[in-house]
């Protein structure tokens, strides 16, 4: 009888840590309440004495309160860690790496990281998926020494006229003649409001030659480089390890890594993982390339055109213009008694040229300015 009322109590226990009713029991088991539905260990047992104390067969009895006891402290306890259980929140898992997972950076490189190259001139593209941050380089820097070309310019040549006025039209009755330099000649001696002119010699004097040396081009870069450090997405079975997707088009296949170094330092060799060292490059250069002074000998040749201005009464007022270039221009001042009153030079300057005596020479270069990034890929 009493290993019959064990075994009912223990699945009405059973019964409880799922959720049933703690009052329904198993079918065919009766039996009085205990108060196994608190999980107390202790009451259920001092039930068990009490029984012992009024029953026929006191053992069994009091054996199975005991029971019942600890089977309420088991109810307890499960219960106690169901809930425990099902307040826990699972921490999100990683996404697994979908590439190749590689070993780290060696020691005191920065990588692994994707590369593309092109034309200097050429819009770098967007990094590849899985990686950012780009940074662009150059290489093959472009600095020729420059051609330094020395040319001779001639500036303040002046152009002189010797000048006869005539009271006819046909250059023969001469009443007047002006000197040589005509800024601004009077002209004494004509009383006539109609005449012509005649040019006798014109001379060019002064001037001198100016050197001017051809600038040297900018230097350029042959290519530009770009570098995009790989973002690190994607769970590695081994910790140690990082996760690198294979770059796309038109990034190279082949993973890299950089070091810089200062100007001057000892170029380290590539790491093991990385053998093939692709370039140095760099951000920035210097010019230093410069010509040497050149100079120039004197002016020859040059030619004089233009214009005379004649007045009529005012000091070098541009009442009447004269063709220089005319072998006898004519003049017609209009009635009354005007007359030529002075003539004023406007005539300009074809220059003359200039040889160079002392050619420019180029002198100096150009180079690679800050620390050089060393890569070395896969």
């Amino acid at each position: 009888m009493g290993a019959t009322l064990r075994s009912c109590f223990r699945a009405t226990l059973l019964t409880a840590v799922i959720g049933a009713v703690v009052n329904s029991l198993l079918s065919g088991c009766q039996f009085p309440v205990y108060g196994m539905a608190s999980g107390g260990s202790g009451p259920a047992g001092s039930a068990g004495m009490d029984v012992t104390s009024g029953g026929t067969s006191g053992g069994d009895p009091g054996g199975m309160a005991a029971d019942a006891g600890d089977g309420g402290s088991e109810a307890g306890a499960a219960g106690g860690g169901m809930g425990g259980a099902a307040g826990m929140v699972e921490p999100p898992q990683p996404d697994p790496c979908e590439q190749e997972c590689i070993a780290p950076n060696p020691a005191g490189w920065q990588g692994p990281m994707a590369l593309w190259e092109g034309s200097a001139t050429t819009q770098p593209p967007d990094c590849p998926a899985g990686y950012a941050d780009p940074t662009d380089l150059y290489n093959e820097l472009i600095a020729p020494d420059g051609a330094c070309t020395c040319t001779c310019r001639a500036e303040g040549q002046t152009c002189d006229a010797a000048i006869r006025v005539f009271d006819d039209f046909a250059c023969t009755h001469s009443c007047a003649t002006l000197p040589t330099t005509l800024a601004c000649a009077p002209v004494s001696g004509c009383v006539g409001s109609q005449g012509s002119v005649r040019i006798d010699s014109i001379t060019i004097s002064g001037g001198t030659c100016i050197p001017k040396i051809s600038e040297i081009p900018p230097p350029t870069w042959k290519y530009r480089d770009r570098l995009c450090q790989a973002t690190n997405e994607g769970s590695c079975d081994d910790s140690r390890k990082v996760c690198a997707p294979t770059p796309r088009v038109p990034y190279g296949a082949q993973l890299c890594v950089k070091k810089d170094v200062f100007p001057n330092q000892e170029r380290p060799p590539c790491p093991a993982a990385y053998p093939h060292f692709f370039k140095e490059l760099y951000a920035e250069y210097v010019d230093g390339r410069e010509c040497t002074e050149c100079t120039c000998g004197g002016v020859s040749g040059g030619s004089c055109s233009g214009d005379l201005w004649m007045s009529k009464g005012g000091v070098c007022s541009m009442d009447y213009t004269l063709n220089a270039d005319e072998d006898c221009p004519k003049f017609n001042l209009g009635q009354g008694t005007v007359h030529p009153t002075s003539i004023q030079n406007k005539l300009t300057v074809s220059a003359g040229s200039c040889g160079v005596a002392t050619p420019s020479k180029p002198m100096g270069a150009a180079t690679e300015k800050g620390n050089a990034t060393l890569v070395c890929c896969q």
